[in-house]
């Protein structure tokens, strides 16, 4: 009877790992989706984005690489220079047009990832967010230079 017992807690326990791992891949395919299609490509080719705002996005994608495999637990921290890093990015923009407005179909939902990250109180909500951040850079690479 006990062994029985044990089983049964083993199932509940893995079934709920399972739900929790598709939940969290659900949702990065999900923001994935809504971002990539609301951007769309110059003519089949990269927008460009000025040079005095492409250093501010790279060094927060660089920072958030490091954070993930540094095994670096202060996401707090990281959320602060990745604030300071989009303040600069903002104020540097010059940018005019449909290259402006394309780049802000990805800046806004970006930069309610860095708000959402500054305000986790869980780790299992900070790895999401981290998560989908890691995603937003990607979608950056694939629709800007």
């Amino acid at each position: 009877m006990k062994i029985i017992r044990i089983f049964q807690i083993a199932f509940v326990i893995l079934s709920t790992v399972a739900c929790n791992n598709n939940q969290q891949k659900q949702t990065v395919q999900e923001i994935d989706t809504k971002t990539e299609s609301s951007i769309s490509l110059n003519n089949g080719n990269k927008w460009l984005v000025n040079k005095e705002m492409t250093p501010f996005i790279k060094a927060s994608e660089e920072l958030l690489m490091e954070y993930l495999t540094g095994n670096n637990n202060d996401f707090k921290g990281l959320a602060k220079v990745l604030k300071e890093n989009n303040n600069k990015l903002i104020t540097s923009c010059t940018m005019k047009g449909k290259s402006h407005d394309e780049l802000h179909k990805w800046l806004h939902p970006h930069l309610e990832l860095v708000k959402e990250l500054e305000t986790s109180k869980s780790q299992k909500n900070t790895k999401e967010i981290i998560e989908q951040m890691k995603v937003s850079f990607q979608m950056f690479n694939t629709y800007f230079q």
